[in-house]
């Protein structure tokens, strides 16, 4: 592989703490603006000349390690592309050991999951109404789902925190719906009890509604608790006439509400079902009866980066756990493949435990982070792909209503934890140039937005002044 890191290692050597001249004031005066302390932020931003001649434009504490949240989620784009065939999509299955006769079907139907995190309502309903092209109106036997393709771990270890948000749902062989449970509210007359639905509906999750319709301000809560393997939703508050709320919470057996929801599409087509919904693997000669098909890996991809989504991070990984080891596919596996395929980028140090930015135990510098987006934009296969997933100021994604004084001449990756706030990615500027750069805040949660607000102005200033 072509060394696209010369110029950096020698940079690295000299521990250099560049700036750009008439950029030192700008710089110095915003950050005693924002009263962010020096030694809290890294920041690394080069001006992309030619192939193998860049110039550092800004750079303070660069080889700093730090905890860089969803910037992480930049490794995980350059291992699956690296890993994962461009062409490859995400097949979800029925299967069953025989073809049905005279519009029966003697034996179980499985539901095969194949790791593909975007599996949701209309997909299932096009798999159902591709098995019902073959005219079966009875299944003598059981429904069954299998998540076989990964491990049975839904919630890693090496997350920072465990919690009823939706950006935290977990993992599955098997995905329904983005493992989230969409919890709608509305109100009623008033000192009546609010209405509140799930949708699609499931009547194997307990809803609890404590929500009183009242002519005070909304002011609701939602909470998602597991029992005994069974979740609820527990709703309180108040909602006045007119208002509606919805919000999305995690569950923790979406394989299982897939199953029901398959089973009742095949319902309301007329099919019986003599047995019951259940667990398992389905045999390796079962034979193919009907299929949906995800798109193509680098649109997956994009919805990872565009809205930081960590259950299509995680599940990328355990696949190219699963893929490059012919076994179901684990998070550490898949971590380990994925440092493997960086280590080709850079030998700067870098550590990941968590591959969508959910722990503080992922560290590393932003000087590691720009040698990346340099060597992915110059990469001879990857390049389009990889710049096109990155967030663009005030058009999409994470950054859609930031750093609209520049709209569209910003891609960037954003990362949030409790006291880290990250950006990362690419400015074609007003003069014609083009800088890749990585701004990461290790500090206080108080002074999170103060970052934020601190690294949009660095990055439009360089968009529009420079």
């Amino acid at each position: 592989m072509k060394n696209y890191f010369l110029s950096f290692i020698v940079l690295a050597l000299l521990n250099v703490q560049a700036v750009h001249a008439e950029f030192e004031p700008i710089f110095n005066k915003l950050l005693q603006q924002h009263g962010i302390p020096k030694d809290q932020i890294s920041i690394s931003l080069l001006k992309l000349e030619k192939e193998e001649n860049w110039s550092p434009f800004l750079a303070v504490n660069p080889d700093q390690q730090r905890t860089p949240a969803s910037l992480t989620k930049i490794l995980t784009a350059v291992a699956a592309l690296e890993t994962i065939p461009a062409n490859h999509q995400f097949v979800t299955e029925l299967k069953a050991m025989t073809k049905p006769t005279s519009e029966v079907l003697n034996g179980s139907l499985y539901l095969v999951g194949s790791g593909d995190p975007t599996f949701v309502t209309e997909k299932l309903w096009l798999l159902i109404h591709d098995f019902n092209r073959l005219g079966v109106k009875k299944i003598n036997g059981d429904l069954i789902y299998d998540t076989s393709i990964f491990d049975d771990v839904k919630f890693s270890k090496s997350r920072s925190t465990q919690n009823h948000r939706a950006y935290s749902s977990p993992t599955s062989g098997l995905t329904f719906n983005w493992n989230s449970l969409w919890v709608r509210i509305f109100p009623n007359k008033i000192g009546q009890s609010a209405r509140v639905y799930l949708d699609p509906p499931d009547d194997t999750i307990i809803v609890r509604n404590n929500a009183k319709t009242t002519a005070k301000s909304t002011n609701l809560l939602v909470d998602r608790v597991t029992t005994n393997d069974v979740d609820h939703i527990i709703v309180g508050g108040q909602i006045k006439p007119g208002d509606e709320f919805s919000v999305y919470r995690s569950h923790t057996l979406p394989a299982r509400r897939a199953a029901i929801q398959a089973l009742n599409f095949l319902k309301k087509e007329g099919v019986e079902i003599t047995g019951q919904i259940k667990s398992g693997k389905a045999p390796q000669q079962a034979i193919q009866l009907a299929k949906t098909e995800s798109v193509v890996i680098d649109e997956i991809i994009k919805m990872m980066m565009k809205f930081s989504n960590n259950l299509i991070s995680e599940m990328l990984i355990k696949f190219i756990d699963h893929k490059k080891n012919n076994r179901p596919g684990t998070l550490e596996g898949g971590v380990k493949n994925l440092t493997e395929v960086l280590s080709k980028y850079s030998k700067k140090p870098f550590t990941v435990v968590n591959p969508s930015g959910l722990s503080t135990e992922n560290k590393m510098s932003t000087s590691f982070l720009t040698e990346l987006l340099i060597a992915m934009k110059n990469h001879p296969e990857h390049d389009a792909e990889f710049v096109a997933s990155f967030p663009r100021a005030g058009i999409d994604g994470t950054i859609k209503k930031r750093m609209t004084k520049a709209t569209g001449k910003i891609r960037a990756k954003t990362g949030l934890l409790n006291g880290v706030v990250g950006l990362s990615g690419f400015i074609h500027s007003d003069k014609g140039n083009t800088y890749a750069f990585t701004f990461i805040y290790n500090g206080t949660t108080q002074k999170q937005g103060r970052a934020t607000d601190l690294f949009d102005l660095l990055a439009e200033r360089v968009a529009l002044q420079y």
